[in-house]
């Protein structure tokens, strides 16, 4: 339901992933599930966490699509890190 990908912030000079929602997975409580765990990402600070550098939303043909940028995690996408636990 959550899709990831690298982005390069060119006024920052750095690279950052980009977490946000697929388009036809956009559901009022997973708009709320989604929202929340940018909240708490953002008040937490541990070397095992990314780092979250801005939360909100984006116009889309389907509607406001939210997201949120995080430090860059080498390696697999947070979208789909855990799967099968």
């Amino acid at each position: 339901m959550e899709t990831c990908c690298l982005y390069y912030d060119t006024h920052l000079g750095r690279a950052q992933q980009l977490k946000g929602i697929r388009p036809d997975f956009v559901l009022p409580e997973l708009i709320r599930r989604f929202s929340r765990e940018s909240e708490v990402l953002g008040r937490l600070q541990h070397p095992g966490i990314a780092q979250i550098y801005e939360a909100g939303t984006f116009e889309d043909p389907y509607g406001p699509q939210p997201l949120f940028a995080t430090e860059l995690v080498k390696g697999q996408c947070n979208a789909t890190a855990g799967r099968g636990w």
